[in-house]
């Protein structure tokens, strides 16, 4: 039941929340029917509710408003603001390209598959778009995406992955490799 001064999509968006927090992990036999079915109908809410979004390349995109409640930086808006679609947030560090990437790997639950299919530099402004929009779980899996490419890798990959400028002589470097040669040992091929 809605408290007083709640709007019913104040309320909706309250259990969405909850769900949410529960993960949509329903144990149908822990709760009711009733509860179940509420929340179906908050998942079909969700569904259902859009919000739009202004990409840095001037995209407007309609985003499920399930995807948009992990973007923490956009999230407080949306109680504060009345979502009827007329409202457009902008985000101005993310490109329509990425926010679709995003987008496709909120919807298949972070699946491993679907990241190993992005460029080097996708996952690289991933990461900085999920920073960006305060993606907690999203900005996890893509650093821990990075990390498996980059582990045991030369320190010339890791160089170039990142687009850093190696920034010691050709003496310092060897120096530094034979007072750290056990560092260099086994690393893999690039």
């Amino acid at each position: 039941m809605a408290e007083r001064g709640e709007s019913s999509e104040a309320v909706m968006l309250k259990k969405a929340k909850e769900e949410k927090l529960r993960k949509g992990k329903m144990i149908v036999g822990d709760e009711s029917k009733a509860e179940f079915e509420e929340g179906e109908k908050v998942k079909q809410y969700e569904e259902e509710k859009k919000v739009k979004l202004v990409t840095s390349d001037g995209v407007t995109m309609e985003v499920e408003i399930s995807i948009v409640k992990e973007m923490e930086t956009i999230q407080t808006f949306i109680g504060a603001i009345d979502t009827d679609n007329s409202f457009i947030f902008p985000i101005s560090n993310v490109s329509s390209h990425i926010l679709n990437q995003i987008i496709e790997l909120v919807k298949g639950e972070y699946d491993e598959e679907s990241a190993k299919k992005l460029s080097h530099d996708e996952l690289k402004e991933m990461l900085v778009a999920a920073n960006y929009l305060n993606m907690k779980t999203l900005f996890h899996f893509i650093a821990t995406c990075i990390a498996n490419i980059i582990q045991n890798k030369s320190v010339e990959f890791v160089r170039d992955f990142f687009g850093i400028i190696n920034d010691f002589t050709e003496e310092e470097e060897a120096e530094l490799r034979k007072t750290n040669e056990w560092a260099f040992q086994g690393v893999d091929e690039d």
